[in-house]
């Protein structure tokens, strides 16, 4: 059981889902929206900083209707709060059944619907999607290397692109390989 996680003013994320916890939990952050995503095996409940980060990003952008893919989607955390956040079609990858499962119980645990969860190792995948307007890759840096290539292909153009999980001494090699790809990063 993790300690509740505020995330700007819109989500609080607990670990706990008997009712009485949700009530109360309900009742003392009644403007955030809440998400239950228990500890389990697959990692992203929201308390590690790249986690965290990625859903404060993804706070401050319009997504209604977009269609957003989550490379590497661990508990499902990052697609669920997309969703909520009004986006249209989520995709969501990962190398792991296990994780894939969690994350498909955890978006029934929270009433999410609209998420395609699927089992695929993300360097070796072709996907078949049109363009995503938003990509989430909270993953680590040398997978992020080698995916700039599929996920500049998955871009739409005009969209954004949240890269997380990624050592301080990674950056500097990651963000040069980001941009001979043709990404252009902000922050």
């Amino acid at each position: 059981q993790i300690d509740p996680i505020k995330i700007r003013d819109r989500f609080l994320i607990v670990s706990e889902s008997d009712e009485a916890s949700l009530v109360r939990h309900r009742a003392s952050h009644p403007r955030r929206e809440l998400l239950v995503i228990p500890v389990e095996m697959a990692f992203g409940t929201g308390d590690h900083p790249t986690t965290a980060t990625c859903l404060r990003l993804l706070c401050d952008l319009p997504l209604d209707g977009r269609r957003v893919l989550d490379l590497g989607c661990g508990t499902g955390i990052l697609s669920l709060a997309a969703k909520k956040l009004g986006a249209g079609r989520v995709l969501a990858v990962y190398f792991d059944p296990e994780a894939v499962a969690a994350s498909k119980r955890n978006a029934r645990r929270n009433g999410v619907r609209g998420i395609a969860f699927e089992r695929h190792d993300v360097l070796a995948w072709t996907p078949e999607e049109p363009a995503f307007d938003l990509i989430l890759a909270n993953i680590f840096a040398d997978v992020l290397t080698a995916s700039f290539p599929k996920m500049k292909r998955l871009l739409a153009p005009g969209g954004t692109l949240i890269l997380s999980g990624i050592l301080n001494k990674s950056a500097p090699d990651l963000l040069d390989e980001g941009q001979r790809c043709g990404f252009h990063f902000e922050r």
